[in-house]
Formats: C-alpha cells, structure tokens, sequence
C-alpha cells in the first residue's frame, strides 16, 4: 500500500492546538502553509519537528537550534518532541535540514511538519 498524499489544504485561519499539562503546539498562518507541486505534499514551510533521544540534554538542544538559527515554539515532553520555527524554506529545503539534524547522535529523527485539511462533524 502506498504512501496517503493529501490533497492541497486551504487554511483560512490561524490553527492552535495548546494542552499546558501535555505541552504547547505553534500558531500557524496560513501564509506558511505551502504546497508543493512536484509531491502533491502539503507542508509548513518554516517548522520543523524534532525527536530527541533519551540522553539528550537541555545543552545539546541549544547547541542544535543555535546552529540552525531555530526557536523551540512548541513542544511535547513526554515524547521529547519539538517544534522549532527555522526561515522559511522550500519542501526539499527543509527535507536537507532534517537530514544534517538526523546527522546529531542525541536525535532520533526530524521532518518538516505536513499539513493537512482537518473535517470535524458533530454530533447532537
């Protein structure tokens, strides 16, 4: 079975997913919601998501994100997961930084953060 590539999304408002007690997720607008036309992918174009290993310590974290010149805007402790805004950047841009992170031995691997169109029916 192949690979679910998502149709383009349209974002017409800001997104927000925030639980303090889990962690804190990015604002996105809608200005950083790409489309790539060679993938048929759907990406934001200035975050990355980041998982870190277990050993990894507070000092490496900086030590990476000052190398890329990212901010931690979110992120999951629980699952050593983060959201760092990088400049904004092309679907294969982003997908060569993943790769030089994954090159760091206290990650466990890093994408660029794929959007997709969320439908929410309710019930009464």
């Amino acid at each position: 079975m192949g690979m679910r590539i998502p149709k383009k999304t349209e974002v017409h408002e800001p997104v927000a997913v925030a639980e303090p007690s889990v962690g804190t997720t990015y604002e996105l607008g809608s200005d950083n919601v790409q489309y790539d036309e060679e993938t048929g992918v759907t990406y934001v174009n200035n975050i990355i998501i980041v998982f870190f290993s277990d050993d990894c310590t507070d000092e490496d974290k900086r030590e990476l994100i000052d190398e890329i010149n990212g901010e931690v805007v979110g992120e999951i402790p629980v699952i050593r997961q983060c959201q760092i805004r990088v400049s904004e950047r092309t679907l294969d841009e982003l997908t060569d930084l993943c790769t030089k992170i994954e090159d760091y031995p206290f990650v466990e691997t890093a994408t660029f953060d794929q959007a997709f169109e969320l439908k929410a029916d309710v019930v009464q």
